[in-house]
């Protein structure tokens, strides 16, 4: 997986909100929400559109938005600890288990 954007936003999806959350996105147009204290992605989504301080997307449940926040050393379940690298291998993991649900 290639993620091209790790940003640090706050988050609008459907029947949430979230002041601070860390946001992935790849290069298919695909994205995760993470919250803090969290390796497990919170929502999963398709980019609409995306800038350099706001983006949308879409998901089975509704539409999503952000606006960018800061870095991601700025963010509470980083802190420069976890890379870029880290959550995405947990965006992985998470993909894994989500196929083996669904043949279950």
């Amino acid at each position: 997986m290639n993620v091209t954007h790790d940003i640090i936003a706050a988050v609008i999806g459907p029947g949430w909100k979230y002041g601070l959350s860390r946001i992935l996105i790849n290069d298919e147009g695909d994205g995760v929400v993470f919250i803090a204290g969290s390796q497990v992605p919170f929502a999963f989504f398709t980019v609409g559109t995306t800038s350099t301080s706001r983006g949308t997307g879409f998901s089975q449940d509704g539409d999503i938005s952000w606006r960018r926040r800061g870095s991601s050393c700025q963010y509470k379940l980083a802190k420069c600890k976890v890379s870029t690298e880290t959550m995405t291998s947990w965006w992985e993991d998470s993909l894994k288990t989500e196929s083996l649900e669904d043949l279950l």
